[in-house]
């Protein structure tokens, strides 16, 4: 279990800055884990870009906490479907980790 694992409760992930603005703690992250395509399950995909999704994260202490997540929009190379990677802890269109 890593450092970042034991702070964000998630795994594979790995932070990339932690803010304090105006009482809300923002921890930056990147996702590092395996990625396949949804629809073929391929692992020959091509990037198409960043993204970065903001979510609710648990609280420290009395201090709300966003977790912000960078990710890739792929292409998969064997279905030519484009996708965003998903993200393990964080359903798609889901609001909270």
């Amino acid at each position: 279990m890593t450092n970042d694992e034991i702070i964000l409760g998630l795994p594979e992930y790995q932070i990339t800055g932690i803010v304090r603005e105006q009482g809300v703690v923002r921890i930056s992250a990147r996702y590092n884990g395996p990625r396949s395509c949804p629809h073929c399950g391929s692992t020959r995909q091509r990037s198409k870009g960043i993204v970065r999704r903001r979510v609710r994260h648990e609280d420290w202490g009395l201090r709300h906490c966003q977790l912000e997540v960078e990710l890739r929009k792929w292409r998969c190379l064997d279905c030519g479907r484009q996708f965003r990677q998903r993200l393990p802890g964080i359903q798609p269109h889901q609001r909270a980790s």
